[in-house]
């Protein structure tokens, strides 16, 4: 995106983004199906329910809290440093860096993100265990976070790891929609997994503007100095592994649900 924009500028670069996502739908419309040729769904899933009632159902149980707070929070590094706060973290970490170095470095989050995603999945159907494999990406997810909080280094080669690693773990948050998806029954499924993405996406409407509001509260306002702004700013990014801790005490809340069949909710 940075350099499209300068390249091209920003009106051309939001347009080719739209066409972009013009092109995907009509993929997905082109291609997306429910099932697989011959595959006949099966119907006999009970009485249908209201949205209210499904959301009623979906609420009483606790895995769907558990496993959408625990996707929230491990998703927090991503909506905040990595759509927001990560550059400008990093311009007072190391200011001597490139523009395009910090852009470059917190983009390695979404690369991360995208290699993490299917292997954790992988991982938790190997080890056989939804609720360890949620903990341990937690768990060593909060470790990169302190190492970049403070790093042995600020060369730009650490924090190109460092957030790579970042994505990688965190994307163990993809663990929690199986937990959802087995511990619920079908026809509360898709009201479940909508529960889980409000508090996913609550997450991020609390987590960005809270973290500019800490960097205010402590001394980074208008009219700081760049040291009151840097030591603003490292104090505000304690947010971070307070979520991982956050999402460590979920996850060993949660039961453990690997290959149980789907059931009505508690």
């Amino acid at each position: 995106m940075l350099a499209l924009i300068t390249a091209l500028g920003g009106k051309p670069t939001m347009l080719i983004n739209g066409v972009l996502g013009i092109g995907i739908f009509v993929l997905a419309l082109a291609f997306l199906k429910d099932f697989p040729e011959g595959y006949e769904a099966e119907t006999d899933t009970g009485p249908s329910l209201s949205l209210l009632e499904g959301l009623k159902v979906a609420a009483r149980n606790k895995q769907n809290w558990l496993a959408g707070l625990y996707i929230g929070l491990l998703n927090l590094s991503v909506l905040v440093l990595g759509a927001v706060w990560g550059t400008t973290y990093l311009r007072f970490v190391n200011p001597d860096l490139s523009e395009a170095t910090f852009t470059g470095i917190v983009g390695m989050i979404f690369i991360g993100t995208m290699i993490g995603s299917p292997a954790c999945g992988w991982i938790s159907d190997r080890l056989k265990t939804r609720k360890w494999s949620m903990f341990g990406g937690a768990v060593l997810s909060l470790g990169v976070m302190l190492a970049i909080m403070f790093p042995p280094s600020t060369g730009a080669g650490l924090f190109y790891v460092l957030f790579l690693l970042l994505g990688v773990l965190t994307a163990a948050q993809t663990i929690g929609y199986p937990v959802i998806a087995e511990s619920n029954e079908d026809r509360v499924l898709g009201t479940a997994n909508g529960l889980a993405a409000v508090v996913l996406m609550g997450m991020g409407a609390i987590g960005q503007p809270l973290f500019g509001q800490l960097v205010a509260w402590f001394g980074g306002g208008p009219g700081a100095t760049p040291d009151q702004i840097q030591a603003a700013f490292r104090s505000a990014i304690w947010v971070m592994p307070i979520a991982f801790i956050g999402a460590i005490v979920c996850a060993l809340l949660v039961d453990e649900t690997f290959k149980r069949e789907s059931k009505p909710a508690n």
